[in-house]
C-alpha cells in the first residue's frame, strides 16, 4: 500500500489554488527548491509517525530540484531524520526533467539510487523518448497517465498500449501505476491486466489523515 503527496495551497478564505496555477510560478522563482524540500520533509515525518509500517509514500521531484546541488544529500539527512528507511518513499520524476543532458541531475539521481531510494517515471507515454528515460533511470516504477486509463472499455487503441506497457514492464522487471482509476469498469480492466497498483478517486478520494493526521492532501493507492 503506498499514499502519494499532493500538494494544495489553501487561502485565507477557504478556496483552493491548483498546483498548474501555483507550482509554475515556484519553479521560475526557484522557491520551489523550499517548497519541494518541506513536502519531503512533512511527508517523511509523517509516515515515520504513523503505524502502518507496510505503507509507502510517493513524492514528485520537480525538475528544478533534481538541477539543485544539494538536492540528494538533503533528500537523504531529511529521511534519515525522520527514522524512515529511504525504501519508503518512492521519488516521483517527470520525463520533462530528463530532455536536456545535465551533470547535476544525472549526479543527484545516482546518489539518490544508491542510497535505495526507489523511482518512478511520472505521466509514462505522453511525451519525449520514455523507453530512453527506462534505460537511463535504471527506474523502479513505471506511471501510465490517465489519458490512458480514461477510455479503457470503449477505445480498444487505450486498452492495447496499457497491455504493451504492461509487457514491457514484465519483461524489465518493473512495476506499474495506472492513475486515474474512476470506474469499476477500469479497475476489472486494469486487475485482468495484471497492473500492480492502482490510483484513483474510486479507490480513494484526497484525506488529510493517512498518515499521521496532518495537513498534506493525499490520495492513496492499492494494489
Amino acid at each position: 500500500m503506498a499514499t502519494e503527496a499532493l500538494l494544495r495551497w489553501h487561502r485565507p478564505d477557504g478556496s483552493v489554488v491548483a498546483p498548474l496555477d501555483f507550482v509554475p510560478l515556484a519553479e521560475s522563482s526557484g522557491a520551489i527548491i523550499e517548497i519541494g524540500n518541506w513536502v519531503i520533509r512533512t511527508a517523511a515525518n509523517d509516515l515515520a509517525a504513523g503505524t502502518d509500517l507496510d505503507r509507502s509514500v510517493t513524492v514528485n521531484v520537480s525538475p528544478i530540484q533534481l538541477r539543485d546541488v544539494g538536492f540528494a544529500a538533503t533528500t537523504r539527512a531529511v529521511v534519515e531524520t525522520a527514522g524512515l528507511a529511504p525504501e519508503r518513499m518512492i521519488l516521483e520524476i517527470i520525463e520533462s526533467a530528463l530532455v536536456e543532458p545535465d551533470p547535476t541531475v544525472d549526479q543527484n539521481l545516482e546518489a539518490l539510487r544508491r542510497a535505495g531510494f526507489p523511482m518512478a517515471i511520472d505521466d509514462f507515454g505522453t511525451g519525449y523518448s520514455s523507453l530512453a528515460y527506462v534505460k537511463q533511470l535504471a527506474v523502479d516504477w513505471i506511471k501510465i497517465d490517465r489519458m490512458f486509463v480514461n477510455d479503457l472499455g470503449c477505445e480498444h487503441h487505450d486498452q492495447v498500449l496499457v497491455r504493451t506497457i504492461l509487457r514491457m514492464a514484465e519483461e524489465l522487471g518493473l512495476k506499474v501505476i495506472a492513475e486515474g482509476v474512476e470506474t469499476p469498469e477500469q479497475l476489472a480492466i486494469l486487475q485482468s491486466l495484471g497492473c500492480h497498483a492502482l490510483q484513483g478517486f474510486l479507490l480513494a478520494r484526497p484525506a488529510d489523515d493517512i498518515l499521521a493526521g496532518h495537513r498534506t492532501d493525499l490520495a492513496s493507492m492499492a494494489s
